[in-house]
């Protein structure tokens, strides 16, 4: 049993269809940038939500991760990916990457929410209410 294995079976039996989409922007005449997010590539995740800061920090910047993301090797998602769901478990939510972890073919992905149709609250007591708003709204 491997760290590999063991992500391999979650993603076999919970996961879901994803695109990871990367940001390549462009710059106009006037030099003003426009966000061009393109797919770079179609893949099968699981997707959970957790509570709580990343394990590693920027220098002297915490970051809130909503969820974390199990992803097969060979992705070669960065951070500052975004990963896109395409079934309803998630609401067709949009996920921003934070941090990327890769060990021995397992990889690990932090992540917060920056759109979606349905929304997650935490409470102080680390319980999740799940709001349905019926229309989509962006968090950034």
């Amino acid at each position: 049993m491997t760290l590999a294995g063991d992500t391999d079976d979650i993603i076999s039996v919970w996961g879901e269809v994803v695109t990871v989409v990367r940001n390549f922007p462009t710059y106009g005449n006037a030099g003003f940038g426009v966000n061009v997010w393109t797919d770079v590539i179609a893949t099968v995740a699981e997707i959970q939500r957790i509570a709580g800061n990343n394990p590693t920090r920027d220098l002297g910047q915490g970051r809130f991760s909503s969820h974390a993301i199990f992803l097969p090797d060979g992705t070669g998602i960065i951070q500052g990916d975004r990963i896109r769901s395409s079934e309803w478990t998630t609401g067709k939510a949009e996920f921003e990457v934070q941090a990327v972890f890769v060990e021995d073919g397992h990889v690990e992905v932090r992540t917060r929410l920056v759109r979606s149709s349905v929304i997650f609250l935490m409470l102080e007591n680390s319980e999740w209410i799940l709001l349905e708003t019926g229309k989509e709204i962006n968090l950034e």
